[in-house]
Formats: C-alpha cells, structure tokens, sequence
C-alpha cells in the first residue's frame, strides 16, 4: 500500500509538469513581485489536488468510473486532435501578432499572491 502511494505522489510530481500548468507557471514568474511565492503557491497547488485525485481515484471508485465511461472510435479522437490543433495554431497566431505590443503596468499585482496562485494551481489540475 505505500508503495502504490509512492507511486502516485510521483506520477503527481511529474504531471506537474505538463504544458497546462507550465504555461502559467512562466507567467506567474514574470510577475514581479514575490514572484518565487507565487510560483511556489502555484505549484503546492498543483501537486494536493493531483495527489488527492491519484488516490482517490485508486483507493476510492477508480475502476467503476473507468467501466461506465464511454470510448470514442478512433475517427472522433483523431478529429477531435485535428481541432483542437487548429485551435491551438490560431491562437498562437493571435499571440505572435501581438508579441510587440507594449504591456501596461499593473498596479497591486502582489496583494493577494499566495492564496490566489495556490487555487489557480488547484483550479487547473481539477478540471
């Protein structure tokens, strides 16, 4: 049993690293100030929820949820991927276009840095 856990926490550390947390992780680091803690917060948030999930699923209604879900057929999971990389490609479009635009300055960024970068990291590894 605390190897299976073993287990889990570190398919949570590294799930950590997957582009949908890594992305805003950059840009919770480019924020100044405290951009360590908030970093630090996201990350802490990332790896509860991805661990609590990974053990709940295991210990809790893992497999029966996994018997009723449904299968897509191969052509519904290859045209998902195709649009959902169209979509990715536009708006890296959008993005580029915009890369030399100059940026305002923010007022009050760090007031709320540690709670608010813990629930983003949350957030985003429960959906």
């Amino acid at each position: 049993m605390v190897g299976l856990a073993a287990l889990i926490v570190s398919v949570a550390a590294l799930d950590s690293l997957n582009p949908s947390t890594v992305g805003p992780a950059l840009v919770l680091g480019a924020v100044e100030p405290h951009a360590e803690r908030r970093v630090a917060a996201f990350t802490a948030g990332v790896f509860v929820v991805s661990t609590l999930g990974g053990l709940l699923l295991v210990f809790g209604p893992g497999q029966a949820l996994l018997a009723r879900l449904a299968r897509p057929s191969a052509h519904a999971e290859h045209l998902a991927a195709t649009v959902c990389g169209v979509v990715l490609l536009a708006i890296a479009a959008v993005l580029w276009t915009r890369r030399n635009r100059p940026r305002k300055p923010r007022k009050n960024v760090g007031a709320r840095a540690g709670r608010s970068a813990f629930l983003l990291g949350a957030g985003i590894m429960t959906v």
